[in-house]
């Protein structure tokens, strides 16, 4: 189920304070490293679809207090680092994710989400540049 279908049943889940969204990465192909190469090479899906309904999404916890935006491996580990040996199915994916943090900033700075949620992930990782001085 995708957020935008997601977001219109949400009222039951008010109570809310800790949600981990896996929709934004999607490995799609894992090459381990190998003789002459030092590093894994991962290839992954962006959806841009949980880029523009993650700020909505969220927003319908009041008492959000966690939440954890990125993806799964196929080792089930976490995914969320960009850096590294990742290809992206989307041409534009810096461009993408420059949009999903500048719409979290602004989710902070209008009141959509309280200051006193704490995001990991994708955008913990990249809020040092940004706005990641809430999660301090």
């Amino acid at each position: 189920q995708n957020l935008r279908e997601s977001s219109e049943n949400l009222k039951q889940f008010e109570n809310v304070d800790d949600i981990n969204v896996f929709s934004l990465i999607e490995e799609l192909e894992h090459q381990p490293a190998q003789h002459g190469r030092n590093r894994n090479v991962t290839n992954l899906h962006l959806d841009v679809e949980t880029i523009e309904n993650f700020i909505p999404f969220i927003s319908h916890f009041p008492k959000l207090s966690v939440c954890f935006l990125g993806g799964l491996s196929s080792d089930s580990d976490l995914t969320y680092s960009l850096d590294g040996d990742q290809r992206f199915d989307v041409p534009d994916h810096q461009v993408q994710i420059a949009k999903l943090i500048e719409s979290v900033c602004q989710g902070y700075l209008v009141g959509v989400l309280s200051t006193d949620v704490k995001l990991y992930g994708v955008v913990g990782y990249h809020g040092r540049r940004g706005c990641n001085w809430r999660n301090q």
